[in-house]
């Protein structure tokens, strides 16, 4: 039996948990095929905690899960595989001394047996580690450390910080086969607090407890945002131009073993010229290249000598900047989202200051500036577009927050375009008619009952 996995693609397609909280059973059938499933149900029905019970597995982030009332949980996957964990109560060296462990099943379709693996809380060793929970806000297991477990609250308490205590895994505990599995779901969870994150720049120890009252700690996501879309473009441009010095470096030769087999005129040359520019101007207005204005009128004086040097030139443009076209696209679509929701204010990319706004008056609007829904608005379409991946699973807690009606109307029409370019599964957690809006088939009812 092989403790890895080949590099085809799993799919969650199928949630079962039993005894959440103790009292509901419920069953959460995956839409595969539109790849968004919207889960609903009244308050207190675990709407919120299965998304966390999701991320918590596929982090390994057991300890959390440990905490959650349930009996045993199965998640099913496209092809043909399933995880079942169950809850078990053991006693402790014949004592009465009882404790709580999880096993995990894993039944894939190159066995004919489950493989087995026990989760025992009592056998990894805790570290003096605290990390600050500001002002309220709980920050997620990815914005401290994955190589983290929460144990719980500490009793202790500074100013308006809480501490947590928690305990470093020792991923050598788990089989190689759970690690493996696990880690074939690349998942991102967009909790609720999404308006900040703590900033590790302003604070070098931050996972340790210190008596802080300031919020010189906290950043807001949007500019976060804003600086990683810098990045981005950043290292798209190295790409492009590692492309250019390769093409500069060959052209000679290239250009040298040119022969017009297909007869190209100067019209089509024309044509052409004129189809890149107007690509060129595109990619400009959204930061990729520098706008340089040409007088489109001198590409009637083309010498038809010269068509073989510009055939050979049209061919390495379009080489160059190929490269920018996926990475476009999600630009592109980033700014007409926000654009047909910010109606009083302009967006604009720069590959210096990533995105930024102006009113309509043409006064800059810092970030920070931004309403709670514009920025919510922002946070929740600019991760979807950049910082998810091709096959993820990406869960949702209440899309709807701060956001105007009209505008949740809008997000499912939203999420499908997003999920057409990147091509994710997504879940979604809301008590929102309107984020439902006329989109029922793809919506999951958790009864109370």
């Amino acid at each position: 039996m092989n403790d890895s996995f080949n590099d085809e693609k799993i799919q969650l397609s199928h949630i079962s948990i039993k005894d959440l909280f103790g009292i509901f059973n419920h069953e959460i059938p995956i839409n595969t095929r539109d790849h968004i499933t919207i889960i609903i149900g009244p308050n207190g029905v675990g709407k919120t905690i299965i998304l966390k019970i999701l991320i918590w597995i596929f982090k390994f982030n057991f300890a959390s899960l440990m905490e959650i009332p349930f009996t045993s949980l199965k998640l099913d996957f496209n092809p043909n595989y399933s995880l079942t964990i169950k809850k078990e109560r053991i006693k402790i060296n014949s004592e009465k001394e009882v404790h709580t462990i999880l096993n995990f099943y894993l039944n894939s379709p190159d066995s004919n047996s489950p493989r087995h693996w026990q989760y025992n809380p009592s056998s990894l060793l805790e570290s003096n580690r605290y990390i600050k929970v500001f002002n309220g806000w709980e920050f997620s297991d990815e914005d401290i450390d994955d190589n983290i477990e929460w144990i719980g609250l500490n009793n202790k308490n500074s100013g308006r910080h809480r501490v947590v205590h928690t305990r470093r895994k020792k991923e050598s505990q788990i089989e190689p086969w759970l690690i493996s599995f696990l880690q074939k779901i690349d998942i991102h969870l967009i909790e609720t607090q999404r308006l900040l994150i703590i900033d590790r720049g302003s604070d070098n120890e931050y996972n340790q407890y210190k008596n802080v009252t300031s919020k010189r700690n906290l950043k807001y996501v949007v500019e976060a945002n804003s600086q990683d879309l810098v990045e981005k473009i950043k290292e798209i441009s190295l790409e492009n131009n590692a492309i250019s010095q390769s093409l500069e470096r060959t052209f000679p030769i290239r250009l040298a073993k040119y022969h017009n087999e297909g007869n190209i005129s100067v019209s089509d040359i024309q044509r052409e010229l004129v189809n890149l520019e107007q690509k060129r101007n595109e990619l400009a207005k959204v930061g990729l290249v520098k706008k340089e204005e040409i007088n489109l009128e001198e590409l009637s004086e083309i010498n038809p000598e010269n068509i073989s040097i510009l055939s050979v030139y049209i061919s390495d443009v379009k080489e160059k900047l190929k490269i920018l076209d996926k990475f476009y696209e999600k630009v592109h679509l980033f700014t007409d989202i926000i654009s047909s929701r910010f109606l009083f204010k302009s967006i604009s990319i720069d590959q210096k200051l990533g995105f930024s706004f102006k009113s309509k008056n043409g006064a800059s609007i810092p970030l920070s500036a931004l309403s709670s829904g514009e920025q919510h608005e922002l946070v929740l379409i600019y991760n979807l577009l950049f910082k998810v991946n091709n096959n993820a699973l990406v869960l949702i807690d209440e899309p709807e927050l701060s956001l105007h009606v009209c505008w949740q109307e809008q997000f499912i029409n939203d999420i499908q375009k997003i999920a057409d370019i990147i091509g994710f599964d997504i879940i979604i957690a809301t008590h929102s008619p309107e984020i439902v809006s006329n989109k029922l088939n793809l919506t999951v009812q958790l009864n109370g009952d």
